[in-house]
């Protein structure tokens, strides 16, 4: 029995003791991310904030400054002489629910006085669960809370340790594109993208950083996963400081990490002729680089030369790792969207090898959405019939093309809360709201944000109608590249859509 009570007095001392230090941790970490008092901006005009998702963030665009916040900053500055910073805070696939917890720490972080809103597209295929009230409440505040930590961490320790036939936590492809490396990296890694994904995005910057001095060999991923959160947050300096470690490190030491590293370090700026070029160039070195491969059909795929992708993706597919299942689906899919005009059936078994992996039928059918005279009825059925699927792949290629599509209403009804939440944070920070509609025809994604400008009262602007109108007397290819997304003319004319608006709102 005294043997029993000092072990339990030695557990409890050690469980205090292993709190001090995470109470300490968390103290440290959150010094070391900036978090504390917002900084007034140095104009003395409150800026620009535009969250959303890649049409805010600017895919398709030959630079950062050709998005459409890019170019409302430069038509702004010409309109009004002095004009306020305007902030892009896009990110490519996130969702609302990503949006709305990342936002209280951008309206900290950058005081605006109007925040744009252009979010809800990538709803469509991840289905975001609704944000909780408590979820909100830990993101109220970028400070310092009291928690017990040490269950926290015996939470995580125990959700982390994979049980019988289980596999580790695969990266998002639309957050690090990339085969998983063998290493403690990956667990790194992958810790980062959760955090990204709450809403902890300095929790996050503050555990690459760590990571960076304690594992210095893999420095090159842990600069990588900070650009990209860097720029997610419209921290471009902080980017570029990565950025050029590793370009001096790929300069003096030039292996596949680092190659991997900079060429998506440099896509993800939106520099992605220059990062196709470093691909390109390494890949003849580094052939089994699934990375390096796919960045280069990007680039192809982007200039039309399809052809010449649909190889750099059958060599990504080839050397992609098996165990990052993610990541494997999403080059099927791009191989389906690169050949659908050209292979009709080669595409659908793209897809539906992309379906086998991860089962989602949803972002397969935005490819369909996205080339209907490809995808035409009596083309599919042709198709269907040479590939005589059975069992399990009949039912996916029926989700797909059948009538039994996901009904989206419930998708809907979170979006509507979301963006009701947004606007609500927005204004109690003290900002005016404007929500933006997409480029495209998405009906009840625009009726859901109809109905919450018309709630809130707050203005929507319908993109939409300017480029139906503008594709009257233009190519599409002058506005949209081939996966959806705008040209740099296409941005241009979605700001100027949006200028009289924005115009309204600051002048009031």
């Amino acid at each position: 029995m005294r043997l029993l009570r000092r072990v339990c007095f030695a557990l409890l001392i050690g469980l205090v003791a292993l709190e001090v230090v995470l109470q300490l941790a968390a103290g440290v970490a959150l010094w070391s991310s900036g978090a504390g008092p917002p900084s007034t901006t140095t104009s003395g005009t409150a800026p620009i904030l535009c969250i959303g998702d890649s049409y805010t963030y600017g895919l398709g665009a030959t630079a950062t400054e050709r998005s459409y916040p890019g170019v409302l900053q430069r038509r702004l500055r010409e309109k009004l002489g002095t004009a306020p910073a305007v902030v892009n805070a896009g990110w490519p696939g996130q969702n609302s629910r990503e949006a709305l917890l990342r936002l209280d720490a951008q309206l900290v972080a950058h005081r605006p006085q109007l925040v744009c809103v252009l979010i809800g597209l990538n709803d469509s295929w991840t289905r975001p669960e609704p944000v909780t009230a408590a979820e909100l409440a830990e993101g109220d505040s970028p400070g310092w809370h009291w928690r017990w930590r040490t269950w926290r961490l015996l939470q995580l320790l125990a959700r982390d340790v994979p049980g019988p036939g289980t596999s580790p936590t695969v990266q998002d492809p639309a957050a690090a594109e990339g085969d998983a490396p063998a290493d403690g990296s990956y667990a790194v890694a992958s810790r980062a993208v959760a955090l990204v994904r709450a809403g902890k995005h300095g929790e996050a910057i503050s555990t690459l950083e760590r990571a960076i001095a304690a594992d210095p060999r893999n420095a090159p991923e842990y600069h990588q996963g900070l650009v990209q959160i860097h720029t997610s947050l419209g921290q471009r300096e902080q980017a570029a400081t990565s950025l050029q470690w590793l370009r001096e490190r790929y300069r003096t030491q030039p292996d596949q990490p680092t190659a991997e590293a900079l060429a998506t370090s440099l896509h993800a700026l939106g520099e992605r002729q220059k990062a196709a070029e470093l691909a390109m160039a390494a890949v003849q070195r580094h052939a089994q680089s699934s990375t390096l491969w796919w960045i280069a059909s990007q680039f192809h795929y982007d200039a039309g030369d399809l052809t010449t992708a649909e190889r750099e993706l059958d060599a990504a597919i080839a050397t992609a790792s098996p165990r990052n299942r993610d990541w494997l689906a999403g080059l099927h899919r791009d191989r389906a969207r690169a050949c659908c005009s050209r292979d009709l059936c080669a595409a659908i078994r793209s897809m539906l090898e992309a379906m086998r992996i991860d089962h989602d039928v949803e972002r397969c059918r935005l490819i369909v959405d996205g080339a209907p005279a490809a995808f035409s009825r009596e083309a599919i059925g042709r198709c269907l019939q040479q590939i005589a699927p059975d069992g399990s792949d009949r039912e996916l290629l029926q989700r797909l093309f059948g009538g039994g599509w996901a009904d989206r209403t419930a998708m809907c009804q979170v979006l509507a809360g979301h963006l009701q939440q947004i606007v609500q944070r927005c204004r109690a920070a003290g900002a005016k709201v404007v929500l933006l509609g997409y480029p495209l025809v998405v009906d009840d994604l625009e009726a859901v944000q109809q109905e919450v400008a018309a709630a809130a009262g707050v203005p929507l602007v319908r993109c939409m109608p300017a480029f139906a109108e503008q594709l009257q007397r233009r190519p599409r290819e002058e506005l949209y590249i081939r996966d959806g997304h705008c040209t740099d003319a296409g941005y241009a004319l979605l700001a100027e859509t949006a200028m009289a608006t924005l115009l309204d709102a600051l002048r009031r």
